[in-house]
């Protein structure tokens, strides 16, 4: 083990001095954390005994996500740790059924959002672990279809035939285009009841860079992408963005801040490998950020499966 590792070991086992956060396990470590994107993995819902399928599920997201595409372009520029966190019972609750008692509170909503009311204490794990996270991405001890990005938290489920695909889409919410991180990649579907709601000009500067409203030309994102004088890529125009149908546009019909089970687009591609070559700059968006989407429609942050 080289002296740099053993010394960040040695300072996390003193940060974590405390008996009710667990120490952080190291599942990749490819330089200083003030260098890195550091990655932590939290769970929820999982008794003592269930620890071992915490773990397991955790090894299978890391390895879907940092092998999505543009991820996998960048395998050096993260950190990984995870803390095993355990739970009084087993599950989280579902939102009009019995309270399971877990350590971070998480909830289902009986559709497709998970949260917590406890961010704070999800804060406060994370941060005492001695590893200063850019993102925290919280396990929930669920199979249903579903995730969200709250205010800088992301979370997903055990679903096993989307859950990959569901982080990706998540973490994608992450990746901003400013300092001050209030353009940061959207969702691009309508949410239900919306396909025929006009975003309304007030939205506009809360709208991320992966949409152009209320007109689009394939030159709409030259402004991303390379173009001579249109666009190498092959990139259009469809309607849908920021939860509404109409007045809004997204670069291709399948990308997947559209449909997760999809691919990045060009644009949110590009945007994404843009923070991460930056990196260490501050367009890695801070679990402090609070969500910017139309409260209207909701905190749902995923399409319907």
């Amino acid at each position: 083990m080289s002296r740099t590792l053993f010394l960040i070991f040695v300072g996390l086992a003193i940060a974590t001095a405390q008996p009710s956060v667990p120490l952080p396990v190291p599942l990749q470590y490819t330089g200083r954390q003030a260098d890195r994107m550091n990655i932590v993995f939290l769970g929820d819902g999982f008794t003592h005994q269930e620890i071992g399928d915490y773990q397991r599920a955790v090894d299978r997201l890391k390895q879907y996500l940092l092998a999505t595409h543009p991820f996998s372009k960048f395998p050096a520029a993260f950190n990984v740790w995870r803390i095993d966190v355990e739970s009084p019972q087993s599950g989280i609750t579902v939102q009009g059924g019995a309270q399971v008692n877990t350590a971070l509170g998480v909830v289902f909503d009986g559709q497709r959002l998970f949260y917590s009311p406890n961010e704070d204490k999800i804060r406060r794990y994370s941060g005492l672990s001695g590893v200063r996270p850019n993102l925290v991405i919280v396990v929930a001890n669920d199979s249903h279809y579903g995730g969200a990005e709250r205010r800088g938290l992301v979370y997903v489920s055990l679903d096993p035939s989307s859950g990959g695909d569901v982080l990706a889409h998540e973490v994608g919410h992450s990746f901003c285009i400013d300092p001050a991180q209030k353009h940061c990649l959207d969702d691009e579907y309508a949410e239900p009841g919306y396909q025929a709601s006009r975003l309304d000009m007030s939205d506009y500067p809360r709208i991320g860079p992966n949409l152009v409203p209320p007109v689009c030309h394939a030159s709409s994102w030259c402004a991303i992408l390379t173009c001579s004088p249109e666009p190498v890529e092959d990139v259009g125009c469809h309607l849908g963005g920021h939860g509404y149908g109409q007045g809004v546009y997204h670069s291709r019909e399948q990308c997947k801040m559209y449909k997760v089970d999809g691919g990045f687009c060009p644009v949110c591609s590009r945007i994404i490998e843009k923070a991460l070559r930056d990196f260490p700059a501050d367009l890695f968006r801070l679990t402090s950020r609070n969500s910017q989407h139309n409260p209207e429609i909701g905190a749902s942050l995923l399409p319907e499966k």
